[in-house]
């Protein structure tokens, strides 16, 4: 593994450290100034309140504020699987997390991958695939979706 593969795989193993712990200017460290966060956008913006297009400092402590205003943790917190190499300067990190809707006590597993690109040793785009059919499901107090 080259030098600069291995430590971008340390900076976003530190990034989901932070992001685990709520820790905004942990995560602001390894981003750019100008960073972009897309999460899910499209049509489950209407329901899950975290999903959309995020930029910059004050992107990414909206985002940051939904989340944490619609579930809490779990006792498994952020599973990471395998982080894989892509071309050039980016990462792919599948892996899964369960929260708890606030709103209605809804327990809901959320599997994800997230692709980072890099400029230099610092982060400048995001984008994470999920299904937001159990999130959306819980925070509504109905049945549906992957529990």
């Amino acid at each position: 593994m080259s030098e600069l593969r291995a430590q971008r795989i340390a900076v976003v193993e530190d990034w989901f450290r932070a992001l685990g712990e709520g820790d905004v200017d942990g995560m602001e460290r390894h981003h750019t100034a100008d960073i972009v966060w897309e999460l899910m956008p499209g049509p489950a913006e209407a329901h899950v309140p975290w999903t959309g297009r995020f930029e910059g400092r004050a992107g990414v402590e909206t985002c940051m504020a939904a989340w944490g205003g619609a579930v809490e943790g779990g006792e498994e917190g952020i599973v990471l699987g395998e982080i894989l190499a892509g071309g050039g300067d980016t990462l792919a990190v599948p892996g899964h997390t369960e929260v708890t809707a606030k709103t209605t006590g809804r327990r809901f597993r959320m599997e994800f991958v997230e692709f980072f690109r890099f400029r230099g040793d610092k982060i400048a785009f995001m984008k994470v695939y999920s299904d937001t059919a159990a999130a959306r499901a819980a925070l509504a107090g109905e049945q549906g979706g992957r529990p």
